[in-house]
């Protein structure tokens, strides 16, 4: 009888885990825009793996040019909530918006040695050259984008200064996946190409 009633139970556990979108081995993932209903459905994803579990990894696979950095910016703060380890998985790129979400997962791991990331300061759309105030708000997003960045250069391990960092992103450019490692942006990547042997 027992058994009849845990196996009901598992079949109904199993049934939410199908509802919610989420994989039973803890996998949940960002492709393409990082907007609001990516934000809603990582961080709801976050919150019922960690109830499941606050020791078990999650698994995040990232394959996104960016998008949004306010839900970027929430991503990554939900990811460092969490209880249970987060380790980012960049299948291609992890840009923009998605960058900021990588580096606040506890693991930062690249697939191959094509994979790149790409970090850049905020895009201010929504503010008007005559706008009150209009200094003070750019004042506060770059001291953000600074913070940021800094918490990025204390984690490389003194790989990287934060000048250079502030350079790559002024630039905006992509960065290998091999070159991200020796940079401290990343902590591992699993498949190098092989160096040819010397005949």
């Amino acid at each position: 009888m027992r058994k009849r009633e845990e196996a009901r139970q598992n079949d109904v556990s199993q049934d939410e885990t199908r509802k919610s979108g989420l994989s039973k081995k803890r996998i949940i993932a960002i492709y393409g825009t990082v907007d609001g209903k990516c934000e809603k459905r990582i961080i709801l994803a976050l919150k019922a793996l960690n109830k499941e579990s606050c020791y078990k990894k999650i698994l995040l696979f990232i394959n996104s040019t960016g998008g949004e950095a306010d839900s970027g910016s929430h991503i990554a703060e939900a990811i460092r909530a969490s209880k249970a380890p987060v380790y980012g998985i960049v299948i291609w790129s992890a840009c923009s918006a998605a960058f900021d979400v990588l580096q606040a997962c506890k693991k930062r791991i690249a697939c191959s040695n094509k994979s790149i990331i790409m970090c850049h300061g905020v895009t201010l759309d929504d503010i008007r050259i005559d706008q009150v105030g209009r200094d003070k708000m750019i004042k506060k997003t770059e001291e953000e984008h600074n913070h940021c960045l800094r918490m990025i250069v204390a984690r490389s391990g003194g790989k990287i200064t934060f000048e250079e960092l502030r350079k790559l992103s002024q630039k905006e450019e992509n960065i290998s996946a091999c070159r991200a490692r020796r940079l401290g942006l990343l902590d591992k990547v699993m498949y190098k190409k092989k160096k040819k042997e010397k005949k």
